[in-house]
């Protein structure tokens, strides 16, 4: 029996093989795709492992650097895992009754807000100390303005991309405002002015120019401006206000510098500016 196909046939069978082979070439590849991926997991998980096997003896030996860097590590591992919390928090406890500032800046912000700035690296409530983490981002601002913690200090070849860039004396008074512990917030603010030279940024620019906000919010905003050496702005929250508003705002940063003075006792001026 002889069986005759069409051209049109023909055409449909040769569409359909050129679309079946279409889509074993993406299926393919996004085989080759996930095997490389897989393997660059398993590159780093190894590369991981060797690094806590470095770490671990330099951190058992009570090496504040190292203990910090096996607390990163640590809290690098894959999502799924179980992380070890508990040791986590032990290294960088033991960094930071050492005085090693980049461990108390961590731990600090760990404490304080709960997480660690290393991914999905989360504290339950029960982990959690708001005070303490505000105590050590504050003695952490008594040594320098701006401080970077790459998550493996002791390593010049770091392949996490983790790092935590903190202006500790402005992210003092981000939390003790969280905490409802405005008065103290407000003495932190001014030191962030005053011994870093941070302006306070545009949010208190906002306050201290907005037209029809009320006298008293203007006259606190400008107060914090006149720590600054920032002229056109403090010239540009003037505008406007009354004298005897820019007088109340005169006399409340002459307060303000009072208590930063006085805060100086338990936590003095930074030394640096900058911690590499």
């Amino acid at each position: 029996m002889t069986i005759t196909i069409s051209a049109r046939t023909r055409a449909g069978f040769l569409v359909v093989a050129l679309a079946l082979v279409g889509g074993t070439g993406c299926l393919t590849m996004a085989a080759i795709d996930h095997v490389q991926e897989h393997n660059r997991v398993r590159e780093r998980e190894a590369a991981r492992e060797r690094r806590v096997a470095q770490l671990t003896p330099r951190a058992d030996a009570g090496e504040p650097a190292a203990m910090t860097a096996l607390a990163f590590v640590l809290s690098a591992e894959p999502v799924d895992a179980r992380r070890d919390l508990r040791r986590i928090r032990a290294l960088l406890d033991g960094a930071s009754r050492q005085g090693y500032v980049y461990a108390q800046a961590v731990l600090g912000e760990m404490l304080a807000s709960g997480r660690m700035p290393a991914g999905a690296t989360y504290l339950p409530a029960a982990m959690r100390d708001r005070p303490r983490g505000i105590v050590l981002l504050q003695q952490v601002a008594s040594q320098t303005c701006l401080i970077r913690v790459a998550a493996d200090p002791t390593s010049t070849a770091n392949g996490y991309g983790i790092e935590l860039t903190l202006l500790p004396a402005g992210r003092v008074a981000s939390l003790l405002e969280l905490a409802g512990r405005n008065d103290e917030a407000r003495v932190w603010r001014a030191r962030s002015i005053v011994h870093c030279g941070q302006s306070g940024g545009d949010v208190v620019e906002y306050r201290a120019t907005a037209e029809g906000a009320p006298s008293a919010r203007r006259q606190a905003a400008l107060a914090f401006l006149l720590l600054s050496t920032n002229t056109a702005r403090i010239e540009a929250a003037q505008r406007g206000l009354a004298p005897d508003d820019i007088a109340a705002a005169r006399r409340q940063a002459d307060d303000l510098r009072r208590q930063v003075a006085e805060s100086e006792r338990e936590f003095p001026a930074p030394q640096h500016k900058e911690l590499p």
